[in-house]
């Protein structure tokens, strides 16, 4: 006689499947940006908590080990871990998920910001503190103070916040994976779980963190890396096409 495998799961690793089978069928119903990146959220969570669910713990009393009651608390003890980790911290996991959902985005880019000029391009520069060479990660958008700042393209806001050289900053990772940062703001308009439509007000141009003057710093990443952002903008070196 066969015996199901599906009889010797436990009664959460049964919940986690139809979890899984759940959002599998959410994907096929769905080609919203927004609904997709929650799927590949959702994806990341159990995930995360599948790595929680094989890792040895300390349980002296046996609580999670013993039963049907132990062993659905400690489901929903890494569930929750899971949830808390997914949302605060950057995985990857549903960066290349979206990246397999959607490889790319089918929406046009909008400009980031009413510019007089494109003060620094992408790629090797005379840093202009001190002169040296040094690669830049964006481009630089010369704009007077308090210009309104645009997201390029829809997507969830992940950071909102001073950073570093950055200044003020807001990073929006969209439904193909990659992610624009939008650096040096007087003001932040947005919080940070938000979603934002393409064109949506993030802020203001200022000249916060490591700044010479009033500007915007755009930034396209892909992964842990920056890449030109001058064909996702439709700009040619230079700096033109510029906005209207």
């Amino acid at each position: 006689m066969k015996i199901d495998p599906k009889l010797l799961m436990s009664p959460q690793q049964s919940l986690d499947e139809a979890r899984v089978r759940s959002l599998k069928e959410q994907q096929n119903q769905t080609s919203d940006a927004q609904k997709l990146e929650e799927v590949a959220e959702a994806f990341e969570g159990i995930f995360v908590k599948m790595l929680l669910d094989r890792m040895p713990e300390e349980d002296p009393e046996g609580i999670m080990s013993s039963g049907f009651g132990g062993q659905m608390f400690k489901g929903m003890l890494h569930s929750e871990y899971a949830n808390l980790a997914a949302n605060r911290t950057n995985f990857g996991i549903a960066d290349a998920i979206l990246r397999q959902l959607q490889h790319q985005s089918t929406e046009q880019a909008v400009q980031p910001v009413e510019y007089t000029r494109v003060s620094s391009d992408y790629g090797m520069r005379a840093d202009p503190f001190h002169g040296h060479q040094r690669h830049h990660s964006g481009i630089d958008f010369a704009a007077p103070l308090g210009t309104p700042v645009k997201g390029v393209l829809s997507g969830r806001v992940m950071r909102a916040g001073p950073v570093g050289n950055y200044g003020n900053l807001v990073e929006i990772r969209h439904s193909d994976g990659r992610r624009t940062r939008y650096g040096h703001l007087d003001e932040i308009k947005v919080e940070v779980g938000q979603w934002i439509e393409r064109g949506q007000v993030l802020g203001t141009v200022g000249q916060t963190g490591r700044s010479t003057g009033p500007h915007l710093h755009f930034e396209l990443r892909e992964g842990d890396h920056s890449v030109n952002p001058a064909q996702l903008l439709k700009l040619t070196p230079g700096g033109g096409h510029h906005s209207h």
